[in-house]
């Protein structure tokens, strides 16, 4: 990610940065030095590496001409993530309507699933019922009616 070189100072940035004067950069720039200059932090390994970013930081916002390009790529930023938020927000809608209507779709085929079974299941039931008069088909017809009470069970549940 690229640096805010108004954040590295501890200033605000965007607008409120646009209306600072370069009395207040330096303020904020000496402070910051002060505290992170390497020789004040011996056992960071990362001090001269925080303090050359300091020191970029400033170089950038005492020029003015370097300071008017940070804050133009500063606005375009801002537009460009506003924009990507706008394009998410639509994604994220679309995705939303997508998802329900296959919600939607599936919910009817279930349903449909559902009375195709239940037909299934009536005619297994008036076939058995056909041919349960005879006692020779006893023994099938007693293991197709403990099916049909599992189909019936999970078509309920």
């Amino acid at each position: 990610m690229e640096t805010d070189h108004y954040v590295v100072l501890g200033l605000p940035s965007g607008d409120p940065g646009k209306k600072l004067t370069d009395a207040d950069i330096k303020k904020a720039y000496k402070t910051k030095a002060r505290e992170l200059h390497p020789d004040k932090r011996p056992n960071d390994p990362n001090a001269n590496i925080n303090f050359q970013k300091l020191q970029t930081s400033y170089d950038i916002l005492k020029d003015e001409i370097k300071r008017k390009c940070f804050d133009d790529l500063l606005h375009f930023r801002v537009q460009r993530q506003r924009q990507s938020s706008q394009v998410d927000s639509r994604k994220h809608t679309r995705m939303m309507v997508d998802l329900h209507e296959r919600e939607c779709a599936s919910k009817l085929a279930r349903e449909e699933g559902d009375r195709y079974a239940w037909n299934w299941i009536e005619n297994i039931e008036t076939t058995l019922e056909i041919i349960g008069n005879n006692n020779l088909f006893w023994g099938i017809n007693f293991g197709r009616y403990c099916c049909l009470g599992s189909l019936r069970r999970i078509l309920h549940s």
